[in-house]
């Protein structure tokens, strides 16, 4: 059974928050970058953005 659109939403939100959140404190504690640099928030969206991509073509 396939997840309605309203949970195939929310699942990819939450999947976004958490690789972006996860993209964060591995850069931080990687010494990468300090908190709230640039390079931070691109990786941020760089990594849900392509968590993002996985979640939709999984689902194609």
């Amino acid at each position: 059974m396939r997840p309605t659109p309203i949970y195939r939403l929310l699942g990819v939100i939450l999947l976004g928050f958490i690789v972006a959140l996860g993209s964060s404190y591995i850069g931080q504690m990687g010494y990468f970058y300090q908190s709230g640099q640039m390079l931070e928030w691109f990786s941020a969206i760089v990594a849900s953005g392509i968590a993002g991509a996985v979640w939709a073509a999984s689902f194609k």
